[in-house]
């Protein structure tokens, strides 16, 4: 072949493989912005779901919340109800 044929194939070649490598840039871009997005977005609030207690062990804490809540009340009523006593 003669030589002008060849350097324009290689040219050819060489822009052939700019381009490539120009999409698989772009393709590890997209790649990363989609993880950042799954990882900042779409995981916290599935994370969330998942770790939501149930209701019934919900109303099993509140449950015992409201206990500790009364027992310290009425520990603070007994207290009030002795210094008056004296």
């Amino acid at each position: 072949m003669e030589p002008e044929r060849l350097s324009w194939i290689k040219m050819m070649k060489e822009k052939e493989m700019l381009n490539l490598s120009k999409l698989t840039l772009n393709t590890k871009r997209n790649v990363m912005e989609q993880k950042k997005i799954l990882m900042h977005h779409i995981l916290p609030e599935m994370l969330k779901v998942l770790t939501k207690p149930s209701l019934k062990e919900r109303t099993k804490s509140q449950f015992s919340k409201r206990m500790v809540m009364k027992n310290q009340n009425s520990k603070k009523n007994f207290k009030t109800t002795q210094l008056i006593k004296r």
